[in-house]
């Protein structure tokens, strides 16, 4: 949980990033299955587990750098699974990686919006 996030927030945030995740997988396994990658959801879900696994470290905030391994291992496991031209390769990674940062964005803005927080705030359970 960011150090900053009520726990409300802290839950807000993680389920607008699982469907985002969810989401962006989806969108990733179309763009594959376009391209006729063969197992373009088999494919998507091990890059996105990979992370998930290691998003295990962002329950400790001082251990929360460790889940960026994840991430690495993520693009690794990409560059070599994936049979295509190399060109096309790096832009498969590239949008990867863009799905992931809009995703990370997205959710951020939601947890940190003044709007949230006011609804939130107003909560007693």
């Amino acid at each position: 949980m960011q150090s900053n996030y009520s726990k409300y927030t802290a839950i807000l945030y993680g389920i607008f990033s699982l469907l985002l995740d969810l989401l962006s997988l989806f969108i990733f396994a179309f763009v594959l299955k376009i391209l006729k990658v063969k197992n373009p959801l088999k494919i998507s879900l091990k890059a996105y587990a990979i992370m998930w696994i290691f998003d295990i470290f962002d329950l400790k905030q001082n251990l929360r750098f460790l889940s960026n391994i994840g991430f690495f291992l993520s693009c690794i496991y990409l560059f070599n699974i994936l049979k295509v031209k190399i060109n096309l390769k790096i832009y498969l990674i590239i949008l990867w990686i863009s799905l992931y940062i809009l995703d990370a964005l997205i959710c951020e803005l939601i947890a940190s919006s003044p709007t949230i927080k006011a609804i939130l705030n107003g909560i007693k359970i």
